[in-house]
């Protein structure tokens, strides 16, 4: 009997080990290659290519009606010149667009990093679409993504998230200059 209990103790102890360490392996997985809340331009951007054929079906949200949207145009809106809004090519986008891409998003606190995206304070690129219900009279615009740039020449920029369940959710990101840049590009 004695030898019994050894060997189920044994079984036990093998079982218990295997277990432990099972959990510790997914534990350093999930430490080292989980899911860090980062994101790559190209991933939450939407690609210039995409743009070029774009279309969907949404409700329109002010009368429930389906419209089927469009891309429309890209404006940017420089904080110095705020009653000034100027049309983007879709070029001059994908320069911005690939100039960024392989940039990864920052780990530091959101609510820090708004603080340089305040009382209008910075520049914002807004993706427009465009819908037509057949039934309807009129073009119904809408904003599909924006991305904003700190004024403070900082660097800094962030990009809309564009998902149902992120409405308002921001990706932040460093580009040395990329204001600056781009601004030239569109001259």
């Amino acid at each position: 009997m004695d030898s019994k209990k050894k060997d189920i103790k044994n079984l036990i102890l093998v079982l218990s080990s295997a277990v432990l360490f099972a959990c510790a392996l997914v534990g350093m997985a999930v430490l080292y290659l989980g899911p860090k809340g980062e994101y790559k331009v190209q991933s939450v951007l939407i690609n210039p290519d995409t743009l070029r054929t774009l279309s969907f079906e949404s409700r329109d949200p002010q009368n429930g009606k389906r419209l089927k949207y469009h891309f429309d145009k890209i404006e940017y809106q420089d904080s110095k010149k705020i009653s000034y809004n100027q049309i983007v090519s879709l070029e001059e986008f994908e320069k911005l667009f690939y100039t960024i891409a392989s940039k990864n998003s920052l780990n530091e606190n959101p609510l820090e990093l708004d603080t340089n995206f305040q009382m209008g304070d910075y520049s914002i690129l807004k993706v427009w679409v465009k819908g037509k219900h057949p039934l309807l009279d009129g073009l119904h615009q809408q904003i599909f993504q924006e991305i904003h740039f700190a004024k403070n020449g900082s660097g800094l920029f962030r990009i809309e998230i564009h998902q149902s369940q992120a409405e308002g959710k921001w990706a932040y990101f460093h580009s040395n200059s990329i204001k600056d840049k781009f601004s030239e590009w569109i001259q």
